[in-house]
């Protein structure tokens, strides 16, 4: 498969996990924030969005996922509420609501037809999300809280000399965590996007859907803007990649 018609669809989730002593998640007092990316369809096409979620009652800890009580010492299992909110580009916002179960560290929330579940480990979210009216995909998230940024950028990547391919993209930088992540959808299915990331670098790896072929990409960011080059050697194709913070 060509790196033509994939989509990289985007998702900036915000979790605030309310706490009774301070974790590894550096969780800015009684919160915890992540921010990650969607990738997936729904009946009408591709999807891109926004979300936000706030989590009560809960600790969360980067190397092991922890749960306290008042005293911040007792590991006391509970199932508290989440809210949120989930923008959908082209459309408008909507509630979701649901619940954190701070014994299997699962996260599960729903609204408009909207439904995500996913895991808490090692100080990020990550799962799956069905869309009304059939389809879905899957989503990944990182905690701002480990010592940097998070960024999330969107944009196009282009091949060169008039070859087939190219993308629509959306990477999650955090710099704190060192990581970028992301995932690519087409008609063949979805793949993810992982790799490493500086304070202004980036580099990420991925397989395509159908032929299995791998492939790289890297540049540079700023705190408005994404470039870099990607190639997939087995599709002889290569390009630029042009991105600037999702809207």
């Amino acid at each position: 498969m060509r790196f033509r018609g994939i989509q990289l669809v985007g998702l900036c989730c915000a979790a605030a996990i309310a706490t009774a002593c301070s974790d590894s998640t550096g969780s800015n007092g009684d919160t915890t924030t992540f921010e990650g990316v969607i990738a997936g369809d729904s009946a009408s096409g591709q999807l891109s969005g926004y979300v936000s979620l706030t989590v009560a009652a809960a600790s969360l800890s980067v190397s092991s996922p922890a749960v306290f009580d008042i005293t911040g010492t007792s590991a006391t299992a509970a199932t508290v509420n989440v809210t949120g909110t989930l923008k959908i580009e082209g459309d408008g916002s909507i509630s979701l609501t649901g619940s954190y179960d701070t014994s299997t560290h699962a996260l599960s929330v729903s609204g408009g037809g909207y439904s995500f579940a996913g895991t808490f480990s090692n100080g990020a979210i990550s799962g799956t999300f069905t869309a009304p009216g059939g389809g879905g995909g899957s989503f990944s998230t990182s905690s701002t809280s480990s010592g940097g940024t998070v960024y999330s950028f969107c944009g196009s990547a282009v091949p060169t000399g008039g070859q087939d391919g190219g993308a629509t993209f959306n990477l999650v930088i955090n710099t704190g965590a060192g990581t970028a992540k992301g995932y690519a959808a087409s008609n063949d299915g979805v793949t993810s996007l992982n790799g490493t990331a500086t304070s202004s670098n980036w580099s990420i790896s991925f397989v395509t859907v159908k032929q299995g072929e791998p492939g790289t990409a890297s540049g540079t960011f700023t705190s408005s803007s994404l470039t870099g080059t990607y190639s997939i050697p087995g599709q002889s194709e290569s390009g630029t990649v042009n991105g600037t913070i999702c809207q």
